[in-house]
């Protein structure tokens, strides 16, 4: 009992013509997508709207302790310096 190898065939690639040389040879073609940009740009308006709102409440509650916490430090020096 032998075990056969897989024979591998090589194919040669089809020749190249004109039309194909012609599509390899050319500048892409530069075109704005411009369809439906009003709504895009209403998308990201409401997208940046909503991360504000989001995002505004949690910087306001740690404006607001940062003076608390401040005067907490000054208050516990204070009264360790006094002991």
């Amino acid at each position: 009992m032998s075990q056969e190898q897989p024979s591998t065939v090589l194919t040669t690639p089809p020749p190249i013509s004109k039309d194909d040389d012609a599509l390899l040879n050319s500048k892409p073609i530069n075109v704005w997508n411009t369809q439906k940009l009003g709504l895009r740009l209403g998308t990201d308006v409401v997208s940046a709207a909503i991360a504000a709102g989001s995002v505004a409440p949690v910087i306001c509650l740690i404006d607001q302790y940062v003076p608390v916490w401040a005067l907490f430090d000054v208050v516990a020096a204070h009264t360790i310096l006094d002991q």
